[in-house]
């Protein structure tokens, strides 16, 4: 049964080459990033483990039917844990009433804090999760560690910079192949992101000039709704 919603509240996010040379990093948990949990209720889910009166985000890209097509949902929102480390984020239509969680979609909580992570498909949606693909992460411009690649046609992105509230930050971009904002300038079935392309939300600084061990990284193909959430470590 999950845990009583405590008194909580939201709100949006802001929603919107060089020869690169492969950097080996490994993606997985830090001892100081405990591991969320989500679950889930109809039109609502809650997440917990979080740090109590802190903030998360909740990042979701949903698959929705509209008449004879299907929309891409992007969903950004922050949510402030209460005093049990639990928030309840709950699904309004544009109406503003109530509504069902859609069946197709995966979603990404992050403890704005610590960096712990928790990742789910809506149940009943079997989404593969997977983890950052060999190469993922790549040298760039000043030699920093500020590229992310993946074989895609599209994807969105959201990097995660966990900590206090003077140095962490919010970044997110919708990237598709061969568009202004893939770096390897071609039509080719890849895509190559770079850190400073990447929007600001929830109010961040402008985005950092390379990855760092802590950062997570989430990335979900909103074609096919597979998707990784990694927090980097060294």
């Amino acid at each position: 049964m999950p845990p009583t919603a405590p008194a909580r509240s939201r709100r949006p996010l802001l929603t919107g080459t060089l020869l690169a040379l492969l950097v080996s990093w490994a993606a997985g948990p830090l001892a100081a990033a405990p591991p969320l949990e989500l679950s889930f209720e109809p039109g609502a889910l809650v997440v917990s483990g979080l740090t109590p009166g802190g903030e998360a985000l909740l990042f979701s890209i949903a698959r929705e039917p509209r008449g004879y097509f299907t929309r891409v949902a992007r969903r950004n929102e922050v949510l402030l844990a209460g005093a049990t480390g639990a928030a309840r984020f709950e699904l309004l239509s544009e109406a503003g009433e109530p509504a069902e969680l859609p069946l197709k979609a995966v979603w990404v909580a992050v403890d704005w804090t610590t960096g712990g992570i928790a990742a789910s498909a809506t149940p009943g949606f079997p989404a593969e999760e997977r983890g950052l693909p060999a190469g993922g992460l790549r040298r760039g411009s000043g030699n920093r560690v500020n590229r992310l690649v993946d074989r895609l046609e599209s994807a969105e992105l959201v990097l995660v910079r966990p900590g206090a509230p003077e140095s962490r930050g919010i970044w997110g971009l919708s990237i598709m192949d061969g568009s202004v904002f893939d770096q390897d300038g071609s039509d080719d079935g890849a895509l190559e992101a770079a850190l400073d392309a990447l929007i600001p939300l929830a109010g961040s600084p402008p985005p950092p000039e390379e990855v760092v061990a802590g950062d997570v990284v989430i990335l979900v193909d909103p074609q096919t709704l597979t998707f990784y959430a990694v927090r980097l470590t060294a």
